[in-house]
């Protein structure tokens, strides 16, 4: 999730679909979260959603991180279903072994690991992270269905 962007990836029948939305700028901020939750309502079909948890930057990116958090909260808004956020650390430790996991490390893991997915990404990183999230959550889901 980014201050005017979300990217989706959804998981059906162990396959990955992408999609990405970018606001257009200028608008008044309440119009970009309206915008976003309609988008998401009229996208997110479905039992579950995961989302990457916002991080909290350090003085100078608070505003982002604000920005972010809001987006976060129109994604939880419009999606009409049960919605968990997750930590970064925890996504990257549970899929790629390691909580600290940079950018490279994530986009080779998955190139290795599911070669097809990280195909579809066009080794976009945002793509390569909302998959990997979407891996977690299916691995979520298996440790509960037992």
């Amino acid at each position: 999730m980014g201050v005017r962007s979300v990217y989706l990836c959804k998981w059906e029948d162990g396959k990955v679909d992408h999609t990405f939305y970018n606001i257009k700028k200028p608008k008044d901020r309440w119009k970009e979260l309206q915008e976003i939750t309609l988008m998401i309502k009229n996208t997110i079909k479905g039992d579950l959603l995961f989302v990457e948890e916002p991080v909290v930057a350090g003085v100078r990116n608070l505003r982002t991180s604000l920005k972010i958090a809001q987006n976060a909260g129109a994604v939880f808004a419009g999606s009409g279903i049960p919605a968990t956020f997750v930590p970064v650390s925890s996504w990257k430790k549970e899929i790629v072994g390691k909580g600290n996991a940079k950018k490279e490390e994530i986009a080779e893991f998955l190139k290795i690991k599911h070669n097809e997915m990280w195909a579809n990404c066009n080794e976009d990183q945002n793509l390569i992270d909302a998959t990997c999230v979407a891996l977690y959550g299916v691995s979520e889901c298996q440790k509960k269905d037992g």
